[in-house]
């Protein structure tokens, strides 16, 4: 997988820990000892946040090298001064039944640290939050050749408080074979636990735009269980082609290239509160050995062969109704030069719509193709015995589609021709 359609990546590559580790690694020298001066900010009121508990941990580019731990004054203040190994920390805030993580940040050398965290006041309703963006992909994990499962969670809060959930935020089912899991977003900021078959994230989704993804492999191509905790606005799931879906509400919405890879798009209808999607993917059945070969050579030429039969009956009943029936035949009078303006609607061959739905109607023939223009006429007639074919479902609707464009296009090309040599 690639890059998904917003700002974060798709695929979740990198196996990094934390996020702590990799802010740590940007310190270039060690570290004077300089306090942290924090605050500590209530986003729901709109007021200082006194009296929180406030969690310092300490890492540097091998990992956690402590933590400290202090209580916010009345104006939400803070201080600490950090331990000589550490490079770079993250602030914890305990408030109202949540913590609230701060933004990892670096240490620099002999500069003191000032930093702001956000709380908000909590809720269990989920009313205010719904989901933007719900994509779900199926791939084949390119290191270990297993099925690979990712959702990609895009949400916003249009309240003034956090959602905590009773049980948490978001659970996120996983069959019992999932391993390498890995996360990005909210999820990697706040890890939550995975327990009896399933992720559950304790991170509290605040008000705004957030995001996380979730990703894991498993050996077996697995059926899917999304329960739905919020109002979803839009969802899509992409399996590779080759691999089908069938869920109840679930319907085919078209294909879509991602780096070189073909991808069956499904989407479902508008999802509430409530809801469980379950899906059931299952590989497709594809033709192999040269036996299977075989046999669809020998369906493509039969397929071939009707066509052309079709096209030269056509053909012959054209010539029996213009042969003539007694004497010679009168010469046709010639027919003058006409003077065509540019842009004019009698110099553009007649355009066809197509009928019945995607089923092209038969090409019109026009003031330019005479009667007598049998290479002309032959292709309209291979072209009519395609749709008649189509239409019997001798074929199918690709190698149709396929065969009529190359038709089509060999009809243009003989009709330039007629023209030019008249």
């Amino acid at each position: 997988m690639t890059a998904l359609r917003t700002t974060w990546p798709r695929r979740v590559v990198a196996a990094v820990p934390v996020a702590l580790v990799a802010v740590a690694m940007l310190a270039p020298t060690a570290r004077a000892e300089v306090g942290i001066a924090g605050t500590v900010r209530n986003a729901t009121t709109a007021e200082p946040a006194g009296g929180v508990p406030v969690r310092i941990v300490y890492f540097d580019d091998q990992g956690q090298v402590g933590t400290d731990r202090a209580t916010t004054d009345a104006e939400g203040a803070f201080s600490v001064v950090p331990p000589a190994a550490a490079t770079g920390y993250q602030t914890v805030v305990e408030h109202d039944g949540a913590e609230f993580a701060g933004v990892a940040t670096q240490l620099l050398d002999g500069q003191p640290s000032v930093t702001t965290i956000d709380v908000f006041d909590t809720t269990d309703e989920p009313k205010d939050v719904a989901v933007t963006d719900w994509v779900v992909w199926i791939d084949t994990d390119p290191e270990s050749g297993k099925w690979a499962v990712q959702q990609d969670f895009g949400w916003t809060n249009a309240g003034d408080t956090a959602y905590i959930g009773a049980g948490g935020t978001v659970t996120v089912p996983m069959p019992t074979g999932a391993g390498n899991i890995q996360f990005l977003g909210t999820f990697l900021e706040q890890q939550g636990d995975v327990a009896d078959g399933a992720y559950v994230s304790t991170a509290p989704i605040v008000p705004g735009d957030t995001s996380a993804t979730i990703r894991y492999v498993d050996d077996a191509l697995p059926a899917l269980t999304l329960p739905v905790t919020f109002t979803v606005r839009s969802f899509s799931l992409y399996v590779p082609m080759g691999v089908q879906a069938q869920g109840t509400g679930l319907r085919l919405a078209g294909t879509q290239s991602d780096q070189g890879v073909s991808y069956q798009v499904y989407t479902a209808d508008r999802m509430t509160p409530g809801d469980e999607l379950r899906v059931v993917l299952s590989e497709a059945a594809a033709p192999e050995g040269e036996g299977d070969a075989i046999a669809y050579l020998l369906i493509g030429v039969a397929i071939v062969a009707a066509i052309a039969a079709a096209a030269f009956f056509l053909l012959g009943r054209r010539r029996s109704r213009e042969a003539p029936r007694g004497g010679p035949k009168k010469a046709r009078p010639a027919q003058p030069q006409r003077a065509r303006a540019s842009g004019a609607r009698g110099s553009q061959p007649t355009k066809t719509r197509p009928s019945n739905g995607h089923r092209p109607a038969r090409p019109r023939l026009t003031a330019e193709i005479r009667d007598d223009d049998e290479e002309v006429q032959l292709l309209i007639d291979e072209i009519a015995a395609l749709d008649l074919s189509f239409e019997k479902e001798l074929i199918d609707e690709r190698t149709y589609r396929r065969l009529r464009v190359a038709a089509k296009d060999r009809l243009l090309e003989a009709r330039d021709t007629a023209r030019s040599s008249r």
